[in-house]
């Protein structure tokens, strides 16, 4: 292929330099240096994008033979239930301590009484846990918090009686149109 490839880039450059006359003449010897000097080029270049490769996503890529191949890809920390039902579990704490110094009322939306911190989806950057406003704490259990639509159709949802649970998105939209009528 080498050799075939040199033949080739000179049959090229000799109908280029019709066109072009101030291109030199380029013979089968240095036609051939050209092709090997160009490949050398390349296989610098890809090194270099591999190792940049390496550098940007350490531990990413394992070597398998002579090439390497992506590494077994592990759920990103969101998709853990535990940690995001912890996180509820604090803002169910925060939102408890607030109705016990308020008479029974959850704070508004846009009271800073609590910790924005809190209301932050763990495993998700910039998502946060969406809350109905309004509530009082009572015994019936009406939907308080809830996920954003992130993992498919269960999410999990906190009621004003304190239970932490899981609702499909067509029972959370119910519950929120239901707790927008008079």
């Amino acid at each position: 292929m080498l050799l075939v490839s040199a033949w080739a880039v000179k049959g090229l450059w000799n109908v280029l330099r019709r066109d072009f006359a101030w291109l030199p003449p380029l013979g089968y010897g240095r036609s051939l240096s050209l092709v090997v000097l160009w490949g050398l080029l390349f296989v610098v270049v890809l090194t270099m994008i591999s190792g940049a490769r390496e550098l940007m996503t350490p531990g990413a890529w394992r070597k398998q033979g002579w090439t390497y191949k992506l590494t077994e890809a592990t759920p990103p920390a969101s998709n853990n239930e535990a940690e995001r039902r912890r996180g509820l579990e604090q803002l169910r704490q925060a939102l408890w301590q607030h109705a016990a110094t308020h008479d029974g009322s959850f704070p508004v939306a846009n009271e800073k009484s609590l910790d924005a911190k809190l209301w932050d989806l763990p495993g998700r950057a910039g998502l946060r846990f969406l809350y109905v406003e309004g509530g009082q704490a009572e015994d019936a259990g009406r939907l308080l918090a809830f996920e954003p639509t992130v993992d498919g159709n269960q999410r999990l949802v906190l009621l004003t009686n304190g239970l932490i649970g899981t609702m499909t998105t067509a029972e959370i939209d119910a519950a929120l149109s239901k707790a927008k009528q008079p």
